[in-house]
């Protein structure tokens, strides 16, 4: 027989939780962005930094560079996702080709927004035409505006190949420095939302009959 689900369609299956939480999926498929290393429009979006791959790192200062811009673009997206309401990662997963040297091509990410009646449900789409009528869109187009927008920052790079000046060897380790993060794909906004899907876990603000104890919540 099947188990039943119990709803909690306010405040979630947890006394923490705020009212109206609701968890989204979000897919971005990178295998079309930029990932000339020497491009400032390449790096993609990635949470990982220089430091983790397992002691592997960045190949060249472009490298280094590239790794950070996808970086940079990953502190954005998370701006852009909090720009309604509270919001927290609760999965991050990324291709297993991704590399201190090799570009990332697929981030999948799990966000639970805090009270998901602020976010709208309509808006301007970057592309111009795109008609959005859903929360799921409008998230999708936050995700879309932190890729498609420029970012001049200072950030934390790996140079394998960064000279000491004081001593003019060569110093194997990070370089703080600015660097720009531009669109991922230059002029062609439809095809990054093209590369965003958004979904909403439906099942995440309830509890089976199973998982419930015989004492009810408590």
């Amino acid at each position: 027989m099947a188990t039943s689900l119990q709803s909690y369609p306010r405040t979630g299956p947890t006394d923490g939780s705020e009212e109206y939480r609701r968890i989204y999926n979000i897919s971005i498929n990178q295998g079309a962005f930029n990932s000339t290393a020497s491009s400032n429009n390449s790096g993609g979006v990635t949470p990982k930094t220089f430091r983790d791959f397992g002691g592997t790192f960045p190949s060249s200062a472009d490298n280094g560079k590239r790794l950070a811009r996808g970086n940079l673009r990953y502190r954005k997206l998370l701006e852009q996702l909090s720009l309604y309401t509270n919001c927290k990662v609760l999965r991050v997963a990324s291709d297993s080709s991704e590399a201190a040297s090799t570009q990332i091509a697929t981030l999948t990410l799990n966000v639970e927004f805090e009270n998901e009646t602020y976010i709208p449900e309509s808006g301007t789409s970057i592309d111009g035409s795109t008609t959005i009528n859903t929360r799921e869109l409008v998230i999708k187009e936050l995700v879309a505006t932190a890729l498609n927008t420029t970012f001049t920052e200072r950030v934390e790079y790996y140079d394998a190949t960064d000279v000491d000046a004081g001593s003019l060897t060569i110093a194997r380790g990070s370089v703080f420095a600015q660097i720009t993060a531009a669109t991922v794909i230059s002029g062609m906004p439809g095809e990054i939302l093209d590369a965003i899907t958004v979904t909403r876990i439906v099942n995440a603000d309830k509890f089976r009959d199973d998982e419930i104890s015989s004492g009810g919540l408590e």
